[in-house]
């Protein structure tokens, strides 16, 4: 009874705000939706049941299971109301037995079943309005007088409001993370961490999901877009970790990416393509000799295509084995990828990953470069210590004959001289 002092007192309490305030964001909303449901249940208040507009008895929690009611069922429901709250009515408590038609709304008796309902639907009203941010409140203050006071219309706008808002954001947040590239943020490894982090956090705030698989799929796609040579050798390295599952989350692969990008900092090995770096990744450089060395002999000065072009086709050619090994014109060759010869995945004569990238020109033999010694000193033995030594032409009939399937194996050319020259 609002005109009794209990009455009052139970009615500033319901109207009172929540515990929390809302923001408009999907991560509030369920939030808010249990600071409702306790209000509710404290002081008997069931605005929140909806009756099927088709079915009267199917009666479904708004609160609870939203998804189900239909929106003919919310404004059928808002609509008996809507007469009572217009007219601020309350109800009386000495019922007259003669009808009291006021603006065509029914007498006292009908009046009155409606009377719960009509405050609960204000009070609650109230609770929202005043529980919500000063940003959500303005973005939403217009709207307010299309909510008649009833709470069941203002509560059922918030949730789709909250619920297309955060699908829009939500995409715009997951296609930022497609297009995430180094250059875009200075060649910088934090700053490029910071932003995948802030979209993904602010998906998970719209209250989507976001899998940390996918998390670390956007940040490799990211580290791709640093073209320089020894970065993508450590990112495919990387990539082999996760498949391998020695590396499980982004949290562990943004560390060591961070750790590896500090290292080459330090090595002053951080080059970033600049505009007049046109050619990218297949001119990038590669570190040089220690020894010294230009682009002659035991020089590091070697680019990915000059590399490429000194070496048959088929050495890069991963097909020619589904194995490790593979057999060509006699001798056995391992697939390795690096870190030697420019970290380019190819068929080499050293055992896999035993190559160091310090010296280009040899890094395709690796320790294959004491066999092709030998190999010649086998040949000058042949050819000088009592075997004929052969001409040029010779030679040369030798290569025809195979017709240049040696391509630049050196040690093949050696084999075959010796095998023909050898007693």
């Amino acid at each position: 009874d609002l005109g009794e002092r209990v009455g009052i007192a139970l009615a500033q309490r319901v109207r009172a705000p929540l515990a929390i305030t809302f923001d408009g964001k999907g991560t509030s909303l369920h939030t808010l939706l249990q600071q409702i449901q306790l209000r509710c249940d404290e002081y008997r208040i069931g605005i929140f049941n909806i009756p099927d507009s088709v079915t009267a008895a199917t009666v479904n929690d708004m609160l609870t299971d939203y998804g189900s009611i239909t929106q003919a069922s919310i404004d059928a429901a808002a609509a008996v109301r809507a007469p009572y709250i217009k007219l601020g009515y309350v109800p009386v408590r000495d019922v007259g037995t003669a009808p009291d038609v006021i603006a065509g709304i029914p007498d006292d008796d009908d009046r009155n079943k409606m009377g719960k309902q009509v405050i609960d639907a204000t009070l609650i009203y109230s609770c929202l309005v005043s529980s919500l941010t000063t940003g959500y409140y303005q973005r939403i203050l217009s709207k307010l007088p299309s909510f008649k006071q009833d709470a069941v219309l203002l509560l059922d706008y918030m949730i789709k409001d909250t619920h297309s808002t955060n699908s829009l954001a939500t995409r715009d947040h997951k296609m930022a993370l497609q297009d995430v590239t180094f250059k875009k943020h200075g060649y910088n490894v934090d700053r490029v961490h910071l932003y995948i982090e802030t979209n993904v956090q602010s998906i998970k705030n719209n209250g989507q999901s976001y899998d940390d698989e996918d998390v670390m799929l956007c940040l490799f796609k990211a580290y791709k877009t640093f073209e320089n040579v020894k970065w993508l050798q450590h990112v495919q390295f990387l990539e082999s970790q996760w498949a391998t599952a020695k590396l499980t989350t982004s949290k562990e692969l943004m560390e060591q990416a961070k750790s590896f990008s500090v290292v080459m900092t330090r090595n002053k090995e951080w080059k970033a393509a600049t505009a007049a770096d046109t050619t990218a990744l297949t001119t990038e450089r590669a570190p040089r000799n220690p020894r010294g060395g230009g682009r002659g002999r035991g020089g590091g000065g070697q680019d990915v295509s000059t590399f490429k072009a000194r070496h048959a086709t088929w050495k890069f050619d991963r097909s020619k084995s589904t194995g490790t090994k593979y057999t060509h014109n006699g001798k056995t060759y391992n697939w390795c990828n690096g870190p030697g010869h420019l970290g380019i995945p190819m068929w080499v004569l050293h055992e896999p990953g035993t190559c160091t990238g310090q010296s280009n020109n040899t890094t395709n033999r690796g320790t294959a470069n004491s066999t092709e010694r030998q190999q010649r000193n086998n040949a000058n033995n042949a050819t000088s210590g009592g075997g004929s030594k052969p001409t040029k032409a010779e030679i040369a009939a030798i290569l025809d004959k195979h017709s240049g399937s040696f391509g630049d194996d050196f040690s093949a050319v050696v084999d075959e001289l010796v095998k023909t020259y050898a007693k």
